[in-house]
Protein backbone atom coordinates (compact mmCIF):
# COMPACT_ATOMS: atom_id res chain seq x y z
CA UNK A 1 0.00 0.00 0.00
CA UNK A 2 1.61 3.68 -0.78
CA UNK A 3 2.03 6.32 1.87
CA UNK A 4 0.49 8.74 0.93
CA UNK A 5 -2.81 9.27 -1.04
CA UNK A 6 -4.94 12.34 -2.31
CA UNK A 7 -8.92 12.65 -1.52
CA UNK A 8 -10.32 12.21 -4.43
CA UNK A 9 -8.59 9.80 -5.99
CA UNK A 10 -9.17 6.22 -6.70
CA UNK A 11 -7.46 3.53 -4.12
CA UNK A 12 -6.84 0.41 -5.79
CA UNK A 13 -4.74 -2.51 -3.72
CA UNK A 14 -4.28 -6.38 -4.19
CA UNK A 15 -3.13 -7.85 -1.37
CA UNK A 16 -1.89 -11.83 -0.96
CA UNK A 17 -1.46 -13.93 2.27
CA UNK A 18 -0.24 -17.16 1.01
CA UNK A 19 -1.24 -18.71 4.46
CA UNK A 20 -4.76 -17.03 3.97
CA UNK A 21 -6.03 -17.29 0.80
CA UNK A 22 -9.47 -15.60 0.18
CA UNK A 23 -10.38 -18.71 -1.75
CA UNK A 24 -10.50 -20.37 1.46
CA UNK A 25 -13.11 -18.18 3.35
CA UNK A 26 -10.70 -15.49 4.92
CA UNK A 27 -11.64 -12.12 4.75
CA UNK A 28 -9.27 -9.07 4.97
CA UNK A 29 -10.37 -5.81 6.76
CA UNK A 30 -7.98 -2.48 6.20
CA UNK A 31 -8.74 -0.16 8.63
CA UNK A 32 -7.53 3.60 8.74
CA UNK A 33 -7.73 5.29 12.18
CA UNK A 34 -7.05 8.85 12.25
CA UNK A 35 -4.01 10.45 14.54
CA UNK A 36 -5.39 13.54 16.75
CA UNK A 37 -8.45 13.86 15.46
CA UNK A 38 -12.11 13.07 15.86
CA UNK A 39 -12.90 11.92 12.42
CA UNK A 40 -14.57 8.23 12.09
CA UNK A 41 -12.27 5.47 11.39
CA UNK A 42 -12.30 4.19 8.09
CA UNK A 43 -13.27 0.17 7.46
CA UNK A 44 -12.47 -1.21 3.99
CA UNK A 45 -13.18 -5.18 3.46
CA UNK A 46 -11.78 -6.89 0.40
CA UNK A 47 -13.44 -8.40 -2.55
CA UNK A 48 -11.87 -12.10 -2.96
CA UNK A 49 -10.13 -12.33 -6.36
CA UNK A 50 -8.76 -15.69 -6.22
CA UNK A 51 -6.56 -16.61 -3.34
CA UNK A 52 -5.64 -12.99 -3.13
CA UNK A 53 -7.55 -9.84 -1.98
CA UNK A 54 -9.29 -7.02 -4.10
CA UNK A 55 -9.28 -3.37 -1.59
CA UNK A 56 -11.33 -0.87 -3.97
CA UNK A 57 -12.62 2.34 -3.54
CA UNK A 58 -13.72 4.98 -5.96
CA UNK A 59 -13.17 8.70 -5.88
CA UNK A 60 -16.50 9.75 -4.63
CA UNK A 61 -15.60 7.82 -1.39
CA UNK A 62 -12.06 9.34 -0.66
CA UNK A 63 -13.27 12.71 -1.67
CA UNK A 64 -15.29 12.63 1.87
CA UNK A 65 -12.46 11.33 3.78
CA UNK A 66 -10.74 13.92 6.24
CA UNK A 67 -6.82 14.54 5.27
CA UNK A 68 -4.87 14.03 8.13
CA UNK A 69 -2.44 10.90 9.50
CA UNK A 70 -3.64 7.39 10.11
CA UNK A 71 -2.31 4.46 11.35
CA UNK A 72 -3.27 1.48 9.07
CA UNK A 73 -3.86 -2.05 10.17
CA UNK A 74 -4.76 -5.03 8.40
CA UNK A 75 -6.29 -7.73 9.56
CA UNK A 76 -7.49 -11.79 8.08
CA UNK A 77 -10.59 -13.00 9.87
CA UNK A 78 -11.83 -16.18 9.39
CA UNK A 79 -14.87 -18.23 11.88
CA UNK A 80 -14.32 -15.95 15.02
CA UNK A 81 -9.92 -15.63 13.91
CA UNK A 82 -8.61 -12.49 13.73
CA UNK A 83 -5.21 -11.90 12.92
CA UNK A 84 -3.17 -8.93 12.43
CA UNK A 85 -0.94 -9.16 8.81
CA UNK A 86 0.29 -6.10 8.50
CA UNK A 87 0.42 -2.52 9.85
CA UNK A 88 1.59 0.98 8.88
CA UNK A 89 1.02 4.82 8.53
CA UNK A 90 -0.81 6.62 5.88
CA UNK A 91 -1.37 10.31 4.86
CA UNK A 92 -4.41 11.60 3.21
CA UNK A 93 -3.48 14.55 1.55
CA UNK A 94 -6.31 17.33 0.56
CA UNK A 95 -7.40 17.20 -3.35
CA UNK A 96 -5.52 20.12 -4.94
CA UNK A 97 -8.53 20.44 -7.03
CA UNK A 98 -10.31 21.69 -3.41
CA UNK A 99 -7.68 23.31 -1.24
CA UNK A 100 -7.98 27.12 -0.71
CA UNK A 101 -5.36 29.47 -2.48
CA UNK A 102 -2.42 30.23 -0.18
CA UNK A 103 -2.14 26.34 1.15
CA UNK A 104 0.83 25.71 2.59
CA UNK A 105 1.57 21.72 2.28
CA UNK A 106 4.89 22.09 3.27
CA UNK A 107 6.28 19.68 6.62
CA UNK A 108 6.35 21.50 9.76
CA UNK A 109 10.06 20.52 9.34
CA UNK A 110 9.82 22.44 5.95
CA UNK A 111 8.03 25.42 7.36
CA UNK A 112 10.46 25.93 10.74
CA UNK A 113 13.96 25.74 8.44
CA UNK A 114 11.77 28.90 6.06
CA UNK A 115 11.30 30.48 9.00
CA UNK A 116 14.68 29.92 10.52
CA UNK A 117 16.45 30.87 6.83
CA UNK A 118 13.79 34.34 7.07
CA UNK A 119 15.17 35.06 10.53
CA UNK A 120 18.67 34.58 9.40
CA UNK A 121 18.08 36.82 6.28
CA UNK A 122 17.25 39.93 8.28
CA UNK A 123 19.73 39.50 10.96
CA UNK A 124 22.39 40.94 8.48
CA UNK A 125 20.74 43.77 8.86
CA UNK A 126 20.45 44.12 12.83
CA UNK A 127 23.32 44.47 14.95
CA UNK A 128 21.36 45.11 18.17
CA UNK A 129 20.93 41.42 20.45
CA UNK A 130 18.64 43.19 22.74
CA UNK A 131 16.70 46.48 23.41
CA UNK A 132 13.74 47.85 25.82
CA UNK A 133 11.26 49.82 24.70
CA UNK A 134 8.52 51.51 27.66
CA UNK A 135 9.35 48.76 29.60
CA UNK A 136 9.31 45.59 27.41
CA UNK A 137 11.97 43.69 26.31
CA UNK A 138 12.68 41.86 23.10
CA UNK A 139 16.15 39.40 22.80
CA UNK A 140 17.01 38.15 19.51
CA UNK A 141 17.88 34.75 18.63
CA UNK A 142 22.35 35.00 18.04
CA UNK A 143 23.47 33.95 15.11
CA UNK A 144 25.03 31.00 15.89
CA UNK A 145 22.23 29.64 17.94
CA UNK A 146 19.76 30.25 14.78
CA UNK A 147 22.93 28.36 12.43
CA UNK A 148 22.84 25.50 14.58
CA UNK A 149 18.88 25.11 15.14
CA UNK A 150 18.42 25.02 11.21
CA UNK A 151 21.21 22.73 10.68
CA UNK A 152 19.66 20.21 12.99
CA UNK A 153 16.27 20.68 11.78
CA UNK A 154 17.86 20.41 8.17
CA UNK A 155 19.16 16.85 9.66
CA UNK A 156 15.52 15.59 10.85
CA UNK A 157 13.99 16.56 7.66
CA UNK A 158 16.50 14.80 5.66
CA UNK A 159 16.41 11.91 7.72
CA UNK A 160 12.01 11.95 7.74
CA UNK A 161 12.39 12.36 3.30
CA UNK A 162 15.10 8.95 3.40
CA UNK A 163 12.49 7.38 5.77
CA UNK A 164 9.36 8.09 3.15
CA UNK A 165 11.92 6.92 -0.13
CA UNK A 166 12.80 3.58 1.55
CA UNK A 167 9.32 2.61 3.00
CA UNK A 168 5.94 1.37 1.39
CA UNK A 169 3.67 2.87 3.84
CA UNK A 170 3.52 -0.33 5.69
CA UNK A 171 5.97 -2.07 7.67
CA UNK A 172 7.12 -5.97 6.85
CA UNK A 173 4.48 -8.40 6.91
CA UNK A 174 4.13 -10.84 9.39
CA UNK A 175 3.19 -14.53 8.65
CA UNK A 176 2.03 -16.90 11.38
CA UNK A 177 0.62 -20.63 10.56
CA UNK A 178 -0.72 -22.17 13.38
Amino acid sequence: MQSELIVGDSLNMLDTYADYPASEGWVLKTTFTPWLSTSAKIVLTAVAEGDNYRTQVAPATTAAWVPGDYSVHQTIEKSGQRITVATGKLKLLPDPAAVEPGYDDRSHLEKVIANIEAMLEGKTSKDVQEYSIAGRMLKHIPINELLTLRDKYKHQLAAENRSKSSSNGLGRKIYSRF
